[in-house]
């Protein structure tokens, strides 16, 4: 058997050799896999660094929505330099492969820290909150609404969390007919009920709102559905002061969020500070990544 690639969520094993781009990039571990796309730690053995690589699945690389969602995302990503933002290399095709080679973010979701861990503390979720905010004021300030904050798209790296998968995001003024009127996209439990209605005329209010279920979820291991009962059982924990911010992000009229993402994010600041350190998983990690892979392993 040639070498194995292991599936970090599910802890499935299966042999891999593949190279990608006339052996330029070696494909790895599965760090993530989705409906549309796998992502792989892969090599590059050109600049001589790790990255990632999101390859759109086969069978979705056959139509032309998907490749179309793939490029708008990496024009999207390329404009956005961002610490809070992870960020796409290149677009790439490979006879009938379709990838994108972006920055590698090892720490794994905040959705898998939660599952490994259980809850954050207040002080945890928050902290990773205030990433989520400023990587959304960038976006927001270039006329992008991400669509689909939730844990899944929010990564653990070594200096910060990291938003990522721009797929579905929404460009003010774009002329595009990807996404149609009243079509739903998002996430159940995470998008904001303006999003669950018609996607194509949300605006940035929508990922406000997305950011308090995040939160919400953070500190509670569970997908806030119904919003108002999730946070109710679980305002104690968190304290009055971040439970009345989270209700004020996740209100059902988005005129009455918070006026921008800013604010939201100078609100949690403010808590932030109040909030008690406790013992526990540290959030952001610090395992080194492996050695380059052997040449004679991928001849």
């Amino acid at each position: 058997m040639g070498p194995e690639t292991r599936c970090g969520a599910t802890g499935y094993v299966r042999p891999m050799n593949k190279c990608l781009a006339d052996g330029r990039y070696i494909l790895c571990e599965v760090v993530g896999e989705g409906g549309m796309a796998t992502v792989h730690r892969a090599w590059d053995r050109v600049r001589g660094r790790w990255c990632a690589i999101k390859m759109l699945s086969p069978v979705m690389a056959m139509h032309e929505d998907p490749k179309a969602r793939f490029r708008r995302e990496a024009r999207t990503l390329d404009g956005l330099a961002h610490p809070n933002i992870v960020s796409v290399q290149e677009l790439c095709e490979d006879g009938r492969i379709f990838f994108l080679v972006m920055d590698l973010v090892d720490g794994g979701s905040v959705a898998e820290w939660v599952a490994r861990h259980g809850p954050m503390s207040p002080r945890q979720a928050v902290t990773v909150g205030i990433d989520i905010c400023a990587g959304l004021g960038a976006a927001h300030a270039q006329g992008v609404v991400h669509r689909d904050i939730k844990p899944d798209n929010v990564l653990i790296g070594q200096e910060g969390c990291r938003l990522v998968d721009f797929g579905i995001a929404q460009l003010r003024d774009a002329h595009t007919e990807i996404t149609r009127t009243g079509i739903r996209m998002g996430t159940l439990g995470f998008i904001s009920p303006e999003q669950m209605v018609d996607a194509k005329k949300v605006d940035e209010q929508a990922d406000i709102y997305s950011v308090g279920a995040t939160l919400l979820f953070l500190m509670s291991a569970e997908v806030p559905m119904p919003m108002s009962k999730k946070l109710v059982a679980h305002a104690p924990k968190m304290g009055e002061g971040l439970a009345r911010i989270i209700a004020h992000a996740t209100r059902m009229d988005p005129g009455e969020r918070h006026w921008n993402i800013g604010l939201l994010e100078e609100e949690l600041g403010r808590v932030h500070a109040e909030l008690p350190v406790t013992d526990g998983p540290p959030l952001h990690h610090g395992r080194p990544l492996p050695a380059a892979p052997s040449e004679e392993a991928w001849a």
